[in-house]
């Protein structure tokens, strides 16, 4: 009947009313005092209350964009970020991401909770145990790695990722998470005709910044991975995605393989796909060359770069005396 459906509309609005009234009461309260030497335990308190609001403002107001829902988290985060004891913000980090994941337990069926899972799982990564996020955070961006129809959420998960791989302590590096990595480094490639060129050169300097510390092997492989990439890509634009990356990672080069990737810079050079940025390689390789921390490397870059630039030019004089 359409009184019937007007006290329903009625009461929907004053529910809906109700909630942002006390969800704005919430976080006022919790604001207005600041963070500093609060109860560490607020996060997963504000979190379990107003989460609790938030499903029912969802269910209320299905055409909402969950604002609130992201508001409420992003709450939680600046409360971690205030936290002073490590363990606590490691624990508050790990239940407000666990709590998230909960959510939606099918997690294809709400793209604007995934997008905003991985937003803040990007803020609190580093705050978790390597542990946890190798078991809970990169399986979900694995998801949204291997299927890059959704952009959004396709360039969150990398970013989750980047953030996660360039920001472990050196200590937390095991065989668990290199192969994490070797695994990105493989996703990498398949999405490579997806990523821009500033994303794919970021990713791999990641991938290989963790792996050459641990394994020369492993870099190598990586490093062939490029390299088939480049062989047998069909895209002019993803040949020279890989060949303008491939200078990038000479800073992280270890010094054993110095000499094959030396090499591998000079046949580049000369490949006739990148015959019309010859010089932009060159100033790359240069501007690389400048960021070698490692004394003994650099020398060994610095002696190639005055030997291969000097053959060039030679080169170049008899050809144009021919």
């Amino acid at each position: 009947m359409p009184q019937d459906r007007d006290i329903q509309s009625h009461f929907m609005t004053l529910l809906f009313t109700s909630l942002i009234v006390l969800q704005t009461i919430l976080t006022h309260a919790v604001t207005s005092y600041g963070f500093k030497n609060s109860d560490p335990y607020l996060p997963r308190k504000v979190f379990e209350i107003t989460s609790h609001l938030v499903v029912i403002n969802h269910l209320v107001n299905q055409d909402e964009d969950l604002r609130e829902w992201v508001a409420v988290n992003l709450l939680c985060v600046d409360m971690i970020n205030a936290i002073e004891d490590e363990n606590i913000a490691v624990t508050a980090s790990e239940e407000i991401l666990t709590k998230l994941t909960e959510e939606y337990p099918n997690k294809q069926q709400n793209d604007v909770k995934v997008i905003h899972f991985l937003h803040i799982a990007e803020l609190l990564v580093l705050k978790c145990s390597p542990a946890f996020v190798l078991s809970t955070v990169l399986p979900i961006c694995d998801r949204y790695l291997e299927d890059s129809k959704h952009a959004q959420a396709f360039e969150n998960a990398h970013s989750v990722t980047l953030t996660f791989f360039g920001g472990v302590k050196p200590d937390d590096v095991d065989q668990v998470l290199v192969a994490r990595v070797m695994s990105y480094a493989i996703t990498l490639l398949k999405t490579l005709d997806v990523l821009s060129k500033e994303q794919f050169t970021t990713a791999y300097q990641s991938v290989i910044k963790k792996v050459s510390t641990h394994s020369t092997e492993l870099t190598q492989w990586c490093l062939d991975g490029l390299c088939d990439a480049f062989k047998n890509g069909e895209l002019q634009e993803s040949k020279l995605k890989v060949a303008f990356t491939i200078p990038t990672l000479l800073p992280y080069i270890e010094y054993d393989l110095l000499d094959d990737f030396l090499r591998l810079l000079e046949r580049l050079h000369l490949n006739p796909w990148i015959e019309q940025d010859q010089d932009d390689f060159l100033a790359l390789t240069y501007k690389s060359i400048k960021l070698v921390k490692n004394e003994k490397c650099l020398i060994k870059c610095l002696d190639w770069w005055g030997e291969y630039t000097s053959r060039c030019r030679s080169q170049q004089l008899i050809k144009a005396r021919l």
